[in-house]
């Protein structure tokens, strides 16, 4: 019986490697979309803020450290196209995220089959019947 991970046979601890780093990925791409959507989310704020706001009233915008006089027509479209962006960019990363998980899947359901099966390293089986 495996004890501890220096008893796994070795591909087996490669295949245990290479699943603990699609967990990593996929906290990466979880922060990575959090943070996208906390970003959105401002936007959206500033987005009805300015729906609020009179047509003839002065619209200002942070620049960096400056805040400068804008025209709210060409702020809602700034605004418009980094939603857009945004969006653009959570579809790649949901599309990234599910491609790690299915990854994730095969590697976990490739380590229980040789757990089952009682496998070890490749190099240790008789090539005909792998």
């Amino acid at each position: 019986m495996i004890q501890n991970l220096q008893d796994l046979p070795s591909q087996a601890k490669e295949k245990l490697e290479e699943l603990q780093d699609q967990k990593e990925k996929l906290r990466e791409v979880e922060t990575e979309k959090n943070r996208i959507k906390m970003e959105k989310e401002e936007l959206e704020k500033g987005e009805q803020t300015l729906k609020e706001v009179d047509d003839d009233s002065l619209v200002f915008k942070a620049a960096g450290p400056v805040v400068v006089k804008t025209d709210k027509e060409e702020f809602m479209e700034e605004i418009t196209e980094k939603k857009e962006k945004i969006e653009e960019k959570l579809g790649s990363l949901n599309d990234k995220e599910s491609e790690i998980r299915e990854r994730a899947k095969e590697k976990q359901k490739e380590l229980r089959n040789e757990a089952k099966n009682g496998r070890t390293d490749s190099k240790d089986q008789n090539p005909m019947f792998t």
